[in-house]
């Protein structure tokens, strides 16, 4: 537009003429959520909050950061349409119209031990025993079963393996004891960990003592 300033001989001067830009065109981002699991995607600038909030427009040329949070049980799989890949995080600069697809996968349930007891409650050396395992959702876990012998004073480790069954055999040998007491039979527990979880089991707590 013109302007006119006074000048200190009070004579009117004929101003600059300025120009005032047209604004930036809006750009509009639009996410979407997909899978079997569940989770939320945020952005920054602010404006996207989805699954609340999932378009908003933005300057052109505007770089807009988004964010996963995968929800309970779930985790974030991989993006789609104007971003790529499995990062949690991806960019997406503002230059047209963007949709980007954001998918989640729901996880299996974790796999959980509730019964842990010796397949007969006594043996002599030579027998083989078989520890079992009741449990959900835990094919093709690895279980850690760890034998103990049941002492007054301490529990001896008898023997350790890490396999992906729920069940576990194991041959009573004869051991030894180096202080042995002609009133007392030696008496086995063992213990089995999920070794994903950590959960563990005794079949002692269960009640269930192996007698040899």
């Amino acid at each position: 537009m013109f302007g006119n300033t006074r000048g200190a001989d009070g004579k009117w001067d004929r101003g600059a003429i300025e120009f005032v830009g047209a604004p930036s065109p809006a750009r509009t981002l639009t996410v979407a959520i997909s899978g079997t699991g569940v989770g939320t995607v945020f952005s920054s600038p602010p404006g996207i909050d989805c699954g609340a909030d999932c378009t908003e427009d933005y300057a052109e040329g505007t770089v807009v950061t988004l964010t996963t949070t995968p929800g309970a049980s779930s985790t974030f799989e991989s993006w789609s349409g104007a971003c790529i890949g499995t990062s949690a995080l991806c960019t997406v600069s503002m230059t047209q119209a963007r949709s980007v697809t954001a998918t989640f996968t729901l996880l299996p349930p974790p796999c959980t031990l509730s019964s842990a007891i010796w397949s007969q409650p006594t043996a002599v050396e030579g027998d083989t025993v078989t520890m079992n395992l009741a449990s959900t959702n835990c094919t093709g876990e690895q279980i850690r079963y760890t034998i103990y012998e049941d002492d007054l004073i301490s529990n001896d480790l008898i023997a350790s393996t890490t396999v992906t069954s729920l069940s576990q055999p194991w041959q009573v040998l004869y051991i030894p004891d180096p202080f042995p007491d002609p009133d007392f039979d030696p008496e086995y527990f063992f213990t089995a960990e999920v070794v994903s979880t950590g959960q563990t089991l005794s079949s002692k707590d269960e009640g269930s003592i192996l007698d040899v």
